[in-house]
């Protein structure tokens, strides 16, 4: 997994904003070679992890 962060301005301390989080899919077994790279909304993934993180 990679994440973009951007820097915000105006702060008397140093601030950083999740702007992208790119998951990076291994190989599919049938298919050598090839690689997928999704991007991910980081409000959704941090959403779709308090979720998994939530009791039955």
């Amino acid at each position: 997994m990679e994440t973009d962060e951007e820097l915000l301005q105006d702060i008397s301390f140093p601030v950083y904003k999740r702007v992208m989080t790119l998951l990076h899919l291994r190989e599919e077994p049938n298919r050598p070679g090839r690689k997928r790279t999704l991007t991910i909304d980081p409000e959704e993934l941090d959403a779709a992890l308090k979720r998994d993180k939530a009791p039955l």
